[in-house]
């Protein structure tokens, strides 16, 4: 992966690989409801999928 700056690659939170941050997929995680601080989790396309019910809908983006 020459000429790739390691700062440009996150972890997926489900599988622990490395994946291109501008590939990922951002997940916001708020500890509650009514909470202004969050935490970020990046994630790939397909590990969301396997994790999420059939049917609970996506964004577009997020399908196949």
């Amino acid at each position: 992966m020459s000429g790739i700056k390691k700062d440009n690659f996150v972890e997926c939170c489900f599988c622990d690989l490395n994946l291109k941050r501008n590939e990922a997929v951002l997940l916001q995680v708020f500890p509650k409801i009514d909470c202004d601080e969050a935490q970020n989790l990046f994630t790939h396309k397909k590990c969301l999928r396997e994790r999420i019910k059939k049917m609970v809908p996506l964004h577009p983006d997020l399908s196949e």
